[in-house]
């Protein structure tokens, strides 16, 4: 509208349109510059005429290849922010996403432990390697052993055996 060029790189994210990229104003080296145009425009909105055109003076005059070279560097500046934003957005997506998961196995993991602890059954619960990880209160009532008496499986199978045995 105003007879100067402008480089505009759309600026996406995922497949959002969310702004643009702009170069700035100005003119090709090879083209003339369209001074009537300008003293028009001065007049219709009420611009001091010289200072006007002294600005359409400043404005910058690039080459073609100039140009092309800038609307490449813009477009393959646009396409790695677009993916680094839109990855950005994913991970944040996931760390929420982890954050819940995480708070739901907390209260998961309070319920089990509580539910362990008051329950009216003996509960040992051994990890791999079988490794004794926990024992609730009623196990220890009931067997009179605590985690250092038995560390692992076989412990406890050594000695329940022992017991039986020295019962019978």
């Amino acid at each position: 509208k105003n007879n100067l060029w402008d480089v505009v790189t759309p600026l996406l994210i995922g497949d959002k349109h969310v702004g643009n990229i702009y170069s700035g104003q100005f003119f090709f080296e090879d083209e003339d510059v369209d001074v009537g145009f300008f003293e028009q425009r001065a007049a219709q909105y009420g611009f001091d005429r010289e200072q006007y055109l002294a600005a359409v003076g400043r404005v910058p005059r690039f080459s073609r290849e100039r140009v092309e070279s800038l609307m490449d560097f813009l477009a393959r500046f646009s396409t790695l922010v677009s993916m680094l934003s839109y990855g950005n957005l994913k991970l944040a997506r996931a760390i929420r996403h982890q954050a819940r998961t995480e708070a739901a196995l907390r209260e998961t993991e309070a319920w089990f432990r509580l539910l362990a602890k008051q329950a009216p059954v003996p509960i040992a619960i051994c990890g791999l390697g079988g490794r004794i990880e926990y024992l609730n209160d009623r196990f220890t009532a009931i067997f009179g052993y605590t985690r250092d008496d038995i560390p692992g499986v076989e412990d406890w199978f050594d000695r329940w055996h022992t017991a039986i045995w020295v019962k019978a």
